[in-house]
């Protein structure tokens, strides 16, 4: 990224914004996403046939942990295309396997509110989702270990576009609905549990990483927005003046 982009931008200019560090670090991206959701991918393949309750907790423990992991990986990735930084997947995994117990307090909390928001006719949920939206941004890329700050750092950083964010959030809800109809299609076309989970697989990595990216961006524009955070990223990037005799 250079130094003009560093301003508050409109939703579609994020989204844009998006898909243009998907597309430059494509291959980080999605070597991170489908690493982290192979373990679901095992899950459907082999648990299927197990009983409800053993199926749940198998799936939770086997799934969760790198699905936390890669969510970490995922975000400090983005953090550093967006700086400009070299991406590097060691020093990403060492800085998410650090914070795990963070990001999973944080997301379990964030989750729960959200849970019980959409329990009283969706509306409160959407309404928490744009609320802590940025909840796994802020664990990643800031010091802060309360989940409570963590959660009112969010409600902070979003206030100002939460209008924007529940858009993407019914678009993102939208696509996930028509990426399972054409997986279903395709399903009852090959017939095969393999396809049909590596269908998923590709389109839950490439979905959950847009997510993730598109976060850490709405995260540095309301830095941007709330704390003036563009002038210093604008800084970094201006050479000092050479010293005159």
């Amino acid at each position: 990224m250079t130094a003009s982009i560093y301003r508050p931008r409109s939703g579609k200019e994020l989204i844009d914004a998006t898909f243009e560090l998907v597309r430059a670090n494509f291959a980080a991206f999605a070597t991170v996403a489908v690493i982290g959701y192979l373990p679901r991918l095992i899950c459907r393949l082999i648990i299927p046939h197990s009983p409800i309750l053993t199926s749940f907790i198998l799936t939770a423990l086997i799934s969760i942990p790198p699905g936390i992991i890669a969510q970490g990986v995922l975000i400090h990735i983005a953090s550093d295309a967006y700086l400009g930084q070299s991406i590097d997947i060691d020093r990403s995994l060492r800085a998410s396997m650090s914070a795990f117990w963070r990001l999973l307090g944080a997301d379990i909390a964030a989750g729960l509110l959200v849970t019980i928001g959409f329990l009283l006719f969706i509306v409160p949920g959407l309404i928490l989702t744009a609320r802590f939206f940025v909840v796994p941004a802020v664990v990643m890329l800031e010091e802060e270990r309360a989940v409570d700050k963590v959660l009112d750092r969010s409600q902070m950083l979003c206030q100002d576009t939460r209008k924007r964010i529940i858009k993407f959030t019914l678009i993102v809800a939208v696509a996930g609905l028509l990426g399972g109809l054409v997986i279903g299609t395709s399903a009852a076309i090959f017939k095969s549990s393999i396809v049909t989970a590596l269908l998923n697989l590709a389109f839950d990595a490439f979905a959950y990483s847009f997510w993730l990216v598109f976060m850490t961006l709405q995260y540095y524009d309301g830095r941007i927005r709330k704390e003036g955070y563009d002038s210093e990223l604008i800084a970094r990037e201006t050479p000092a003046p050479l010293a005159t005799t």
